[in-house]
């Protein structure tokens, strides 16, 4: 081997190829998980789209107000009990 400038210089030896490892797994998973992530969120918008049903709004106030039926009374609440309990008779 040959110095130059204090550093070794090999020469005549052949460069081995990047190998893949673990992360190189995570990052083809992770790729074809995001790919299909986009196809069903496309699928379900595509989908959506279909079925939206155009929404109407009432010609007036007055008509919406016609339209829906008038609300039954509501009964009042009974009072709360008493605090302590029922009261006791014959004592």
């Amino acid at each position: 081997m040959a110095r130059t400038r204090g550093r070794v210089v090999e020469r005549d030896v052949p460069e081995a190829p990047p190998q893949n490892d673990a992360y190189t797994g995570l990052l083809v998973i992770s790729l074809l998980a995001t790919l299909a992530g986009l196809i069903f969120v496309y699928m379900d918008y595509s989908d959506y789209a279909a079925k939206a049903p155009k929404p109407t709004p009432p010609a007036s106030i007055s008509q919406a107000a016609e339209q829906q039926p008038a609300a039954a009374p509501v009964a009042p609440a009974p009072p709360p009990p008493a605090p302590g309990g029922p009261a006791k008779k014959g004592v």
